[in-house]
């Protein structure tokens, strides 16, 4: 990618799978480790085996929806004490979000609308990710 050529790992929730492989086949071909899973509950278990840098995750879904997983990422990096990957919601919804303020208490970074410019994507996902490793020293 242009504007990077770090590699970062990104975790893909969506409960739809062709929902899911179409951001994850884009990042793929921009050179990106890409990792998916059909849930939100597939996702978490996922994040507390194995590293990610971002997490793009759709907003709507049953059992876990994106706010829920992005919380419970949240928390587990706070129990931790380690940083928090980078989390994009995916919503089909438009327009201003309920409760939009609160979203970075839960940890999300971005939300972007459906259907998204994979490319877009990653250079936004990158920005806050560099911003953030340049601002906080990483806890080992």
């Amino acid at each position: 990618m242009a504007s990077s050529a770090k590699e970062i790992r990104i975790l893909v929730v969506d409960d739809i799978e062709s929902v899911a492989t179409m951001p994850a086949d884009g990042l793929r071909k921009l050179d990106q480790t890409v990792v998916t899973v059909l849930s939100g509950q597939d996702a978490i278990t996922l994040f507390k085996k194995s590293h990610v840098d971002a997490v793009v995750c759709d907003l709507a879904m049953p059992e876990l929806n994106g706010r829920q997983v992005s919380a419970a990422i949240k928390r587990i990096c706070e129990e931790r004490g380690t940083r928090k990957p980078v989390i994009v919601l995916l919503s089909g919804w438009g327009g201003r979000l309920d409760h939009e303020e609160t979203l970075p208490d839960a940890g999300i970074d971005l939300i972007l609308e459906k259907p998204v410019e994979v490319r877009d994507m990653l250079r936004s996902i990158v920005k806050v990710h560099e911003k953030r490793s340049a601002s906080q020293p990483t806890h080992l």
